[in-house]
């Protein structure tokens, strides 16, 4: 492991070029200042009045606005610290790089100099409810534990806190994992499909970065792999350390698979049971999957028993299939979380009966074809809102026509989520369901999706007769 006392003294008095000034990268700068750095702050988002308001005394130089980051060039810097959203193979950076500058990220320096192990996860789906279900056992165990990457706190400020008998849990995007040279001490792969393929050149890119979690492990580092997922399954003909695979549907001889309703540990021919999937406080067939991603992750640390009872009580995150209030006999449920058309197909599948669907946001370049069909079988109303609405109506219409379906859910189009609100209460009855599942990003009318997901609550629970 790398002395962080030499970083420290390595960036003192020298220039550093920061990439958007993003949650993670604002305890970056902080510690950059405090080893005494001299930074430059580029961004092309941030107002010269908000850098008035929060920077007024500081020496953090500015460069704002619109094609800020082709001022790079304008001096040499040795460190380039980017922000996950901001591609590495950006043209003035590689050329800063090849004149000698050394371009990394917050938690690529975190991943250098830890000396505590660390849990990775990534996933196309599903990783923020396995980083903190593998967070939660782990605690609950007794060990202390640390929680970061897309969720959590921002590690690196706190780094030289950090013991070796510690536990880190960090969720990794492809963002993120695009340039590592470092892969955690267990890496976890929930599963892959095809996703930000708006920021991604391809579908081979966003699997290569999704690789780098593991592709630098060495024998001793334990990688817990997908079976049922193609991509994820031939993973493990890259790898050199050990694996340990999940299975919902194939009857593995080795892993953490499903038998008579549980889900075991199966090893020689042997089942060990360690919880039954209708103790699980979260339903769906993909939060069963979450459930043994995890539990394959921590089972050499915890003991079964343990294991079961920490996760009998664990009752999954906000913004996930969460109910949020019944109404008069209409029961209102947000997953802004679902961010792709997968996420929205897996939480559709969650319930037994056709459901009135609030869709629609900014496209991250995802096929939409197979929403369609599950709309149509699953979706008795269904009110669109944002980029993709044109899309994913597209989609359904095709569905039907390709089929002969005559019957259709219907339709309504919305501006805003007062008026989703107002449509929803006003076509909704007694029993129904409504949910909003957006199979879009939030980028076109919110900062996240936090955001888009505490408005629809706000606005549900301020519904009145």
């Amino acid at each position: 492991m790398e002395n962080f006392e030499l970083f420290k003294k390595n960036i003192n008095k020298k220039k550093i070029a920061v990439l958007g000034l993003g949650i993670s990268n604002k305890p970056l700068v902080k510690l950059l200042v405090k080893c005494g750095s001299y930074v430059t702050i580029f961004d092309e988002k941030i107002k010269s009045k908000w850098i008035h308001n929060n920077f007024i005394k500081s020496k953090i130089r500015f460069v704002v606005g619109e094609n800020s980051f082709s001022k790079l060039e304008d001096e040499q810097y040795q460190y380039i610290f980017r922000s996950p959203g901001i591609r590495r193979d950006l043209n003035v950076i590689s050329s800063l790089e090849k004149l000698g500058s050394i371009v990394t990220s917050e938690m690529e320096i975190f991943f250098k100099y830890c000396k505590a192990p660390i849990f990775g996860i990534t996933g196309s789906n599903g990783k923020s409810t396995t980083t903190t279900l593998i967070y939660e056992i782990l605690k609950n165990y007794g060990y202390k534990c640390r929680i970061g990457g897309n969720i959590g706190n921002p590690l690196l400020y706190d780094i030289e806190n950090i013991m070796p008998n510690e536990k880190i849990i960090v969720e990794l995007s492809s963002f993120q994992l695009q340039s590592f040279t470092k892969s955690p001490d267990v890496a976890v792969i929930t599963n892959v499909s095809p996703n930000h393929l708006n920021w991604h050149k391809d579908y081979e890119e966003y699997i290569k970065c999704k690789e780098n979690i593991f592709v630098h492990q060495n024998k001793n580092n334990l990688l817990i792999l997908n079976y049922d997922n193609e991509i994820t399954r031939d993973f493990s003909k890259k790898h050199k350390g050990k694996i340990l695979f999940f299975s919902l549907n194939n009857d593995l001889e080795t892993g953490i698979v499903l038998n008579d309703d549980s889900i075991c540990h199966k090893e020689k021919g042997k089942y060990k049971k360690i919880i039954n999937i209708h103790d699980i406080l979260i339903k769906g067939k993909h939060n069963i999957e979450n459930y043994m991603a995890a539990i394959a992750a921590v089972m050499s640390l915890v003991e079964m028993e343990n294991i079961e009872t920490i996760t009998k009580n664990f009752r999954g995150l906000p913004h996930r299939a969460e109910f949020i209030k019944n109404i008069q006999g209409v029961s209102y449920y947000n997953s802004s979380i679902d961010s792709s058309p997968e996420r929205t197909i897996a939480t559709l599948n969650v319930f037994k009966k056709k459901v009135v669907l609030i869709c629609g946001g900014q496209s991250k370049g995802n096929s939409y074809d197979e929403l369609g069909r599950v709309i149509a079988e699953k979706v008795k109303k269904l009110i669109l809102i944002g980029d993709t609405a044109d899309l994913i109506e597209k989609s359904l219409k095709n569905y039907l026509f390709d089929n002969k379906i005559v019957t259709s859910p219907e339709i309504f189009r919305c501006s805003s989520y007062v008026e989703i609100v107002k449509i929803a209460k006003k076509i909704s009855h007694t029993e129904d369901i409504v949910i909003l599942s957006p199979a879009s990003t939030s980028f076109d009318m919110f900062q996240n999706f936090e955001e888009r997901g505490n408005l629809f609550k706000r606005l549900i629970q301020e519904i009145s007769y």
